[in-house]
């Protein structure tokens, strides 16, 4: 049987909620779902699960639901930079971008009507032409 816990928990400012254990198992997850998350090394790891709680704690969820969308949104967060770091070799861009030859622009149109954006696949080359320069 479910006992609910009298006192508030430690764990609150990482879920938003009183459970306790609800708290723990969505910061568990969020933890989880991270890109390097199943690295071999465990430093980067560690690094990355500690700024995501501080980030976490920094927003502060004041309750359970607000806690579930912080930590999709690190996640997310997360697996976006590290796709874009990576050059994933996709990039959305306009219809109307002028690097793309008018007869891929015409193809994406009829491919998604309506739609102002679409994922068009570039070269492994131009992916990584896009990243910043490092100093």
């Amino acid at each position: 049987m479910l006992k609910p816990d009298a006192k508030e928990d430690h764990l609150k400012p990482l879920g938003g909620g009183k459970a306790g254990e609800r708290n723990r198992r969505l910061n568990d997850l969020a933890i989880n779902a991270l890109p390097i998350a199943h690295s071999k090394n465990k430093e980067a790891i560690t690094t990355a699960a500690v700024a995501v709680c501080r980030g976490t704690m920094d927003i502060a969820p004041t309750d359970p639901v607000q806690g579930i969308l912080i930590a999709q949104l690190m996640v997310e967060n997360e697996a976006a930079l590290a796709m874009y770091s990576k050059g994933d070799g996709r990039a959305v861009r306009s219809n109307h971008d002028p690097c793309v030859p008018p007869c891929r622009q015409a193809a994406d149109i009829q491919s998604a009507p309506g739609n102002t954006q679409v994922a068009v696949p570039i070269t492994e080359a131009e992916a990584k032409s896009r990243l910043p320069l490092s100093t």
